[in-house]
């Protein structure tokens, strides 16, 4: 009896042993390229950019990626966090303010002119050097109470 509980536990030593272990950098390189990735190009596909997983669980170690021999990824991180992303923010958020005024044109401050969202948004394009200009004006025109600024970092 007791040599049939040592066949799992043997079998099980073996298979670990067998092939490479991943190293961490492996696997924060496979979690952004198989789930964090696709994961915020979805969302930004499907118009719900809020409900991405966080970008900060892939571009926390960007730079150990980058040295590692990940360049590529880093950079597809970059353009997806720093760019397309905070893009998609801004639109949704220009469109959210846009249809607010467009229900209540007489109103003089709308909700939707206010979002802690839109801010981080561009914040992010901002530092990345990226502001979309377009849409922050169309943004502005909507919501004068209320407007972006900060943006005088775009190229």
């Amino acid at each position: 009896m007791r040599s049939l509980l040592l066949v799992p536990l043997l079998v099980a030593a073996l298979a670990g042993g067998c092939g490479k272990k991943k190293s961490e950098v492996d696997r924060l390189a496979d979690d952004a390229t198989d789930v964090v990735l696709p994961d915020i190009r979805a969302k930004i596909a499907a118009g719900t950019p809020g409900d991405a997983i966080p970008c900060s669980r892939v571009t926390a170690n960007v730079d150990v990626l980058e040295r590692e021999g990940y360049a590529e990824l880093a950079k597809d991180i970059h353009q997806v966090c720093d760019h397309d992303l905070p893009i998609a923010h801004l639109k949704l958020e220009t469109e959210t303010a846009e249809a607010a005024r467009k229900a209540a044109p007489d109103e003089k401050v709308l909700r939707a002119c206010f979002n802690g969202k839109l801010s981080v948004a561009v914040e992010r394009l901002a530092r990345a050097r990226r502001v979309d200009g377009g849409l922050i004006a169309r943004f502005n025109q909507v919501c004068p109470e209320n407007p972006v600024e900060g943006t005088d970092l775009a190229p």
